[in-house]
């Protein structure tokens, strides 16, 4: 957490310190919260992590985001139910960041990391059945003082009364505008035809993976794209209007809605 007194906090504090808030370290930075627990000693112990390395998780989640233009940032969260669990209502953060930052502090440093910006959404939510999706879209206001190239949007599931870590994830940072979709008028796959019947075609340059989730948010179909203008079979799935993510092999993602008749 940035000192109060540089830019770093000043931007946003009131989320800033609610971090450090939520895991009782605040003005107490430095530190290092790994799982939900605060940890000591050397931060470059080789040793640190070695507690952690062998946990396993009930869920599964994806996030990807979107820049539009310098006016707005949308991010979809996809969150898998892979296991059985016992867990009840949970925590989900979904953060926004800069991967890096050029900036001199007053504690005499130039180069930050994962700058935290602002907050997609904050709230709990039932984790959904085993094999079951859940999908969550939000969209927050841009802001001048950003780098959109350098953004990023984060998803961590937590137990909000221990501050366990169940499952996190990261978008890839928009790197360019030219070849990706943080351009919101660049595609890198289309369907068609769209309404479809039987079936549709997506076309893409790129190879990749298909994943298709109905309007409960459980995925109905995952197939791998390889061509150019690959076949979705959907004879037997049922009448609706479905989510289509295509994501390439860079990590790319792209969301179009397909209706199905």
């Amino acid at each position: 957490s940035p000192y109060s007194t540089c830019l770093l906090n000043q931007h946003n504090k009131v989320e800033n310190d609610a971090r450090t808030n939520f895991y009782g370290i605040y003005g107490g930075t430095p530190r290092i919260v790994i799982n939900g627990t605060v940890m000591n000693g050397s931060f470059t112990s080789s040793t640190l992590f070695d507690t952690f390395k062998t946990k396993t998780s009930p869920l599964e989640v994806r996030v990807s985001h979107i820049n539009y233009g310098r006016d707005s940032i949308s991010a979809t969260v996809i969150i898998k139910t892979v296991d059985r669990h016992n867990l009840g209502n949970v925590q989900l953060y979904v953060p926004l960041a800069e991967d890096s930052l050029q900036y001199s502090a007053p504690n005499g440093e130039s180069l930050h990391h994962n700058v935290f910006r602002k907050v997609f959404n904050n709230s709990t939510f039932m984790p959904p059945a085993n094999g079951d999706s859940l999908i969550l879209n939000y969209t927050l206001a841009g802001n001048s003082a950003w780098n959109f190239d350098q953004l990023k949007a984060m998803a961590i599931i937590q137990n909000s009364t221990t501050k366990r870590t169940i499952q996190a994830s990261e978008s890839m940072k928009m790197i360019s505008r030219t070849n990706n979709i943080s351009n919101p008028e660049l595609k890198i796959a289309s369907y068609y035809p769209n309404p479809a019947k039987d079936g549709f075609f997506i076309e893409t340059t790129e190879k990749g993976s298909l994943t298709l989730y109905n309007s409960q948010g459980k995925q109905v179909l995952n197939q791998g794209v390889e061509t150019s203008n690959s076949y979705v079979n959907i004879k037997h799935t049922e009448s609706g209007i479905y989510t289509a993510i295509f994501t390439n092999t860079k990590g790319i993602t792209q969301q179009q809605k397909i209706i199905l008749l």
